[in-house]
């Protein structure tokens, strides 16, 4: 790849991932302190305190997941080739357009 394309190909969406995983941590934190002021309002104790922060960062990794995996799928697949002119499998020599027409055939016929 770095002979036909260049250096500069391996950092195409560099940009984008930085956003997203900005996007993500923003997503996390903020969720994660609201969780835990709502938790310690709920059970002010202070033996269950590991049990508040768990949960709080439990809910927090979720959200921040759930809003952030489209991004990193719509990325992902604007980073593929498109077009029938782009070979998917080198090995195979298969263009985008015949592996859809051979996978399409494939799933009606079953």
């Amino acid at each position: 790849m770095t002979h036909e394309e260049g250096i500069s190909k391996f950092f195409t969406f560099y940009r984008t991932g930085i956003r997203i995983y900005v996007y993500s941590s923003a997503v996390h934190f903020v969720t994660y302190e609201a969780a835990k002021r709502k938790l310690i309002e709920i059970s002010p104790k202070k033996k269950n305190w590991w049990l508040v922060h768990a949960t709080a960062g439990a809910t927090a990794g979720g959200l921040a997941v759930a809003l952030t995996w489209p991004l990193g799928i719509v990325a992902m697949t604007l980073s593929q080739p498109t077009g029938p002119s782009k070979v998917i499998d080198p090995h195979l020599n298969i263009s985008l357009e015949d592996y859809l027409r051979k996978t399409h055939t494939r799933t009606l016929t079953m």
